[in-house]
Parts: C-alpha cells; sequence; structure tokens
C-alpha cells in the first residue's frame, strides 16, 4: 500500500542517530519563517479553501466559498462546467489538506468552523504556518542530500540547509504565503 511504501521511505530518516539535529534544524527553521509573517493573500489566496474543499468534500472546488470568491472580485479563478476552481495548479492545496485536516479537526473539537473561519476572511496566518512547515521540511530534506554530497560532515551539511533556508527566496517568498513555490521546491528535495 502507499502507506507502507511511504513509511518505507521515511523510516529511514527517523531512525537515524542524527533526528536530533534534524529536528532542530526543523523547528528553528519553522520558527524563523513563520515569525516573518504573511505576505498578502494575492495568487495563493485559493490554497487553504482549496484544501478544506479537499479535505470536506473530496473536490478541489470552490463553490461553497461562491460569496467569497465574489467579494474577490473572481480573482485568480475560473468556472469549469460549473463549479468554480482556483486558477493555479492544486499541488500547493494537495501539499497543505494533511494540515488542513488536522487543523479542521482541531478546531472542530473546540467548537470553532474552521470553514467558517476561512469564509469570513482567507486566513494568511495559516498559509504561512503550512508554507513554513514546508520550507523546514525541504530544508531537512537539503540537509539529507547535503550529507550524501559532503560525505557525512554534518557542520557543512547544516551551513548548506541554513543557507538554502535563509539565503535563498525559501525565505523570502516559499514561506511568506503558499504558493507553488515551497511544495515545489519540497518536492524536487524529495525526488533527489
Amino acid at each position: 500500500s502507499a502507506t507502507s511504501v511511504l513509511r518505507g521511505w521515511f523510516t529511514p530518516i527517523l531512525s537515524s542517530p542524527r533526528l536530533p539535529l534534524k529536528r532542530a534544524l526543523f523547528f528553528f527553521v519553522f520558527l524563523a519563517h513563520f515569525a516573518s509573517g504573511f505576505d498578502g493573500a494575492g495568487d495563493s489566496r485559493w490554497s487553504i479553501p482549496t484544501a478544506l474543499s479537499i479535505v470536506r468534500e473530496g473536490n478541489a472546488d470552490l463553490d461553497e466559498y461562491a460569496d467569497v470568491v465574489q467579494r474577490n472580485n473572481f480573482y485568480a479563478t475560473r468556472v469549469y462546467k460549473g463549479h468554480i476552481y482556483g486558477w493555479y495548479p492544486i499541488g500547493a492545496a494537495l501539499i497543505a489538506a494533511p494540515v488542513v485536516w488536522v487543523a479542521d479537526k482541531v478546531l472542530g473539537r473546540l467548537g470553532v468552523d474552521f470553514q467558517a473561519t476561512v469564509k469570513v476572511g482567507i486566513s494568511g496566518g495559516f498559509e504561512v504556518l503550512v508554507a513554513s512547515l514546508v520550507v523546514a521540511l525541504t530544508a531537512v530534506f537539503i540537509f539529507l542530500i547535503a550529507l550524501e554530497l559532503t560525505g557525512r560532515r554534518r557542520g557543512l551539511s547544516l551551513i548548506l540547509a541554513l543557507l538554502f533556508a535563509f539565503g535563498t527566496s525559501a525565505w523570502s517568498t516559499a514561506s511568506r504565503a503558499l504558493w507553488m513555490h515551497g511544495p515545489s521546491t519540497l518536492m524536487l528535495a524529495i525526488a533527489l
């Protein structure tokens, strides 16, 4: 099954003796990026609503957000076969879906309707949370790649991962909102 394949891929990573360093790298990058704030709800504005639609309804349309789409002057949306969709590919929403699922369940237990919250206004803070998680996870994979390329030199690998996290557009763009940049970088790092 897909779960056992993924478990097989990630077990060596999670069982590594260097896990504390990976955890520290992940949390440091995540906290620094998340604390940097949101950079506006432009092209990424439909990532979280699309992810929530995938989680709750099993589809990627934005029909349940028609009033929000109208309030946003139909920005970056299109109608296809009578349904409203975000203009941009759904990759970022698919990456966000597990985090959105957890948030929806946790908030639901606390009596908060996540979808109603999203309908009130596109949640920039939640976008940054997901985008920062994605960039932090990417930094861990960059660290793993660097370990292989440097002959297991941890210090140099850590420096390279931090250069990626803070010296590239990972910080200025990929973690500022849930654009396609962060998820595509993560997928490329995993593939490498």
